[in-house]
């Protein structure tokens, strides 16, 4: 049986070290207390540094907009200053005349050139555009002026096809014979090698009469 004496004694010792007194009617001896006050203070400089630290920086961010909205405040009354000022009148003046001036480019003008080219290729290619609408959906097709000239039609979609940005599909004629040249041939079985019927034009097709017995004759 543990003396009541030994048991007082650990009961008059600290919750947090058990090695040193408690102090007065705390659970916890002197040291433990202000060991956990310093803890508890230097989390709460932390933390108040860091709401000081954010607080700090929206203000420089509210002051750098604040800034730059003013900037753009007086350069903007300063254009407007300028533009209405006989110098400013004159330069849109000049700006516009340069805009709405013919270009004198020598790529510009090839441009134009081959666009008016191809433009003359699809024109005498094209005899009527038609718009169809064939199940609820609508169609462009185009006439051509010479429909069995297939190298100049084709032609003529690409030169289209280039200026739309749009893929060329090109349908074959299924009434084409030359076609069928292209379309691979079906190979017989390999057990009827040597087995199909005969279709020479100099063979009979009837059936074959039976021959006379060897030294015919009556017996």
């Amino acid at each position: 049986m543990i003396p009541t004496a030994v048991i007082e004694a650990k009961q008059s010792l600290c919750a947090q070290c058990r090695t040193r007194p408690r102090l007065g009617a705390l659970s916890r001896c002197g040291d433990c207390v202000r060991a956990t006050a310093e803890v508890d203070r230097q989390t709460r400089q932390a933390a108040e540094s860091r709401v000081a630290t954010r607080k700090s920086a929206k203000e420089a961010e509210a002051r750098a907009t604040a800034e730059r909205h003013a900037a753009l405040e007086k350069l903007g009354e300063l254009y407007l200053q300028f533009a209405a000022s006989p110098e400013g009148i004159r330069l849109a003046e000049a700006q516009q005349a340069e805009l709405t001036a013919p270009r004198n480019n020598a790529t510009y003008v090839e441009t134009l050139e081959g666009h008016e080219r191809d433009r003359t290729l699809v024109a005498n290619q094209t005899a009527a555009v038609h718009h169809t609408v064939d199940g609820g959906k609508s169609w462009l097709s185009i006439a051509l002026t010479n429909p069995r000239d297939h190298t100049r039609a084709l032609e003529a979609a690409r030169v289209l096809g280039r200026h739309f940005e749009a893929p060329v599909i090109r349908h074959e004629d299924p009434e084409d014979a030359t076609r069928l040249a292209d379309r691979a041939q079906a190979q017989p079985a390999r057990h009827t090698f040597g087995r199909e019927a005969r279709s020479l034009g100099n063979r009979s097709t009837a059936p074959r009469a039976a021959g006379k017995k060897r030294g015919g004759g009556a017996a």
